[in-house]
């Protein structure tokens, strides 16, 4: 058998066998070829609505770097009107990548494409940390096989085309592999330091990382324990963990000023665990949560913490419901150890099954519908399955030898097992929770090294007549084609790529494009409810009441729990006057999401019209807590207050200090109607008169209705009366 010399070389050999300048030009059309795919993806992008509105996780990114880099924390129209908060509670997700996407804001200027430019650019980036990489770990042709199979990946490309953090998850992975093979060959304690502040810097945009620090812990003693002393092997891993804890700790002890909590990095970890673990997991996430009802993004935290509120009977901040939600997940795990065991297994299989599996996006319909990720080969089962054989070629040259040279020197190998042992606790970090084609990204460009080492070793093979050439040839192919059949399927999600297109056309003020891909949502799907949903407010707008109410009831039909159109369909009965049935919807909407300031208004309005004065009075006022700048809870409030014919509800008083108020935040003849009712219920009737005569004077010619009762009114306090609403006078 020819030795590694005979068929590798040391570095400098390697490098006059490939020439630079030849080697350099392959690089370079390796880089054209990820710069053509990116700027053909770019153009593809700039026609897709949800370039500008992106759905759930991605559009919360995308409020939070915004709100970080212009201070502009109004609201997007799917928050419907739920504010997360995020000053006042500990961080509702890690915050590393909405600081990074805020700078990204900034350097862009807010403009989308440009964002999406900038990831891609540092997806080029990764290229490069691969190749070089790849250059000190299995020699010049190994590393552009890999940089090139990077190049072809569809779902990195994919990825980086979101607002997402996987793209800088790689390239933070890269630099640590760097740190860790120089840690193995000079052991210094600035490599120790220098490793941990990546992974702490990893796990501040997405926390799952801190599973890998054991890992590589446990992994420097195993290394470095026969080349340095003891004492010095432990300064080295306390260097590092006092590193790591101090990158942590300004997120840390933000949290803590916040809630008063200890809180490293984000206070989610007990709702994802709940999300993953309760009587409707299935190891995918899912909108329905167990008891808690619909988790359909992070929006709906503020009812997640209602309902949790209620149930508690107390205030809670974010970091105790999610304490709480995580001990249920805990105890459901503990009277369900079959199916637990199942979902993990699930889960495990979905990890590394073929289908992409959808979350904030639908990738497996999105590439159907992209001409651009279509030619691109290289998927996440083909990386999967290439790994294997490629572990196989490893292991192969580290125990005989017969690989390149760059393997078997100092720190090469290491580097290798700290890989395979950073794919192994990442994958095992999602397993109690549930899994998506996103979370399982940043492994891609480090199952294509395996893939790399399977390649080179199948040319190396060929080239030297090894007899095993076409077994190994045969064993990768093999490899990569069970990687592709699928165990447990996974839909494709068509439906809901046009249900989340038809959101973000709805956003971008197109109704008639919006509906066509509702439309088309609800025939490819019809037990899609959200579609259903969606497409009753476009008819709602249009002014379809009854076709609206008829897709709103089909939404309901299909998920009772649903808040958000139980509360359309009740808004369609409120409009019709039918204010029974609206006062009841309204309050089943509220029951599972009473963090709505605006269904409690309109409940106000129901109970007002049906004469439960005091009912409504409460409404108002929950409406009023929930947001207080709420200017028509505040007048509604403050006009029961004055008029109502309930002796025992009226307050002048209080309603005189609402009304105060609304007049000092803003002058209209609504509002100076309340105010002159509250000073007429405290006996100014001269006072009254005045204010009335302000409001006329504004009104002028207009609202002629709004002025003949008005003016009656007026003559109501000239003589000295207090208006009662329905009564002039007790």
């Amino acid at each position: 058998m020819k030795s590694s010399r005979d068929i590798g070389s040391d570095p400098g050999k390697q490098r006059s066998s490939l020439p630079a300048r030849k080697e350099l030009f392959l690089l370079i059309v390796i880089l054209l070829f990820g710069l053509g795919y990116r700027g053909a993806y770019l153009v593809e992008l700039s026609g897709n609505p949800e370039l500008k509105h992106p759905p759930v996780d991605e559009g919360f990114n995308l409020y939070w770097a915004r709100g970080l880099a212009t201070d502009d924390w109004s609201l997007p129209p799917d928050a419907l009107g739920r504010d997360p908060k995020i000053s006042e509670r500990s961080y509702l997700r890690p915050p590393g990548y909405a600081f990074l996407l805020s700078a990204i804001y900034r350097l862009c200027g807010g403009d989308p494409l440009g964002m999406r430019a900038v990831q891609m650019f540092f997806g080029l980036l990764n290229l490069l940390l691969a190749y070089g990489l790849g250059r000190r770990l299995i020699g010049a042709r190994g590393a552009l096989l890999w940089a090139a199979l990077i190049a072809l990946s569809w779902p990195l490309l994919y990825f980086e085309g979101g607002l997402n953090a996987s793209v800088f998850l790689i390239t933070l992975s890269f630099l640590l592999c760097f740190v860790l093979r120089r840690l193995v060959v000079e052991a210094r304690w600035q490599d120790a330091v220098s490793g941990a502040v990546l992974i702490a810097l990893m796990a501040l945009l997405r926390a799952n990382i801190m599973l890998v620090a054991p890992f590589l812990l446990l992994w420097g003693v195993w290394v470095l324990k026969g080349r340095t002393a003891m004492n010095r092997l432990l300064s080295l891993a306390v260097a590092a963990l006092v590193a790591g804890a101090l990158t942590l700790a300004p997120t840390t002890i933000r949290n803590a000023a916040v809630e008063g909590a200890f809180v490293p990095i984000s206070a989610n970890g007990g709702l994802t665990l709940y999300h993953g673990n309760n009587e409707d997991s299935t190891g995918i996430s899912t909108s329905q949560v167990g008891s808690l009802g619909l988790l359909t993004s992070p929006w709906a935290v503020p009812d997640i913490i209602g309902r949790v509120e209620k149930e508690e009977g107390r205030s809670l901040s974010f970091s105790e419901v999610s304490a709480i939600l995580g001990r249920r997940a805990l105890r459901w795990m503990r009277e369900n150890p079959g199916r637990e065991l199942r979902l993990i297994a699930r889960r495990f299989i979905l990890f590394w099954g073929p289908d992409p599996i959808a979350h904030n996006h639908v990738p497996a319909a999105d590439r159907m519908e992209s001409k651009v990720l279509r030619l691109m080969p290289i998927s996440f089962s083909t990386a999967a399955g290439g790994a294997l054989i490629g572990l196989l070629a490893l292991i192969s040259w580290w125990r005989r030898s017969i690989g390149p040279m760059e393997w078997t020197m100092p720190g090469s190998t290491e580097c290798g097992l700290a890989i395979l042992l950073m794919i192994a606790a990442w994958c095992l970090s999602f397993l109690p929770f549930f899994v998506t084609s996103l979370y399982r990204t940043p492994l891609i460009p480090f199952l294509l090294f395996g893939l790399a080492a399977a390649l080179l070793e199948i040319g190396r093979s060929f080239k030297t007549g090894r007899p095993e050439a076409w077994k190994w040839a045969t064993a990768l192919a093999t490899a990569i084609l069970l990687a592709h059949v699928p165990i447990i399927r996974v839909p494709s999600g068509m439906a809901r790529r046009c249900y989340d297109q038809g959101l973000a056309w709805s956003r971008e003020g197109k109704p008639e494009a919006a509906r066509r891909n509702f439309l088309q949502a609800v025939k490819l799907d019809p037990s899609n409810a959200a579609a259903h949903n969606a497409l009753g407010k476009i008819l709602l707008d249009t002014g379809d009441l009854e076709g609206a109410h008829r897709e709103f009831s089909s939404s309901i039909g299909l998920r009772p729990q649903d808040p958000v159109a139980r509360s359309n369909v009740a808004l369609v009965e409120a409009i019709q006057e039918e204010w029974a049935e609206a006062e009841r919807n309204y309050q089943l909407a509220l029951s599972a999401a009473p963090a709505h300031a605006d269904w409690w208004l309109t409940l106000g309005i129901c109970r007002e019209h049906l004469g439960r004065f005091r009912g409504a009075a409460a409404a108002y006022q929950e409406a009023i807590d929930l947001a207080e700048e709420s200017g028509r809870a505040a007048n509604n409030l403050a006009w029961l207050l004055a008029t109502s014919p309930d002796v025992g509800l009226r307050d002048g008083s209080r309603a005189l200090m609402l009304a105060r108020e609304l007049i000092s935040r803003q002058e209209n003849p609504g509002n100076l109607d309340t105010f002159a009712a509250a000073l007429a219920e405290t006996g100014d009737f001269e006072g009254a008169v005045k204010i009335e005569n302000r409001a006329l004077e504004m009104l002028g010619n207009s609202q002629p209705d709004l002025r003949a009762e008005i003016e009656s009114r007026q003559e109501l306090f000239s003589r000295h009366l207090p208006f009662r609403d329905g009564h002039e006078t007790e």
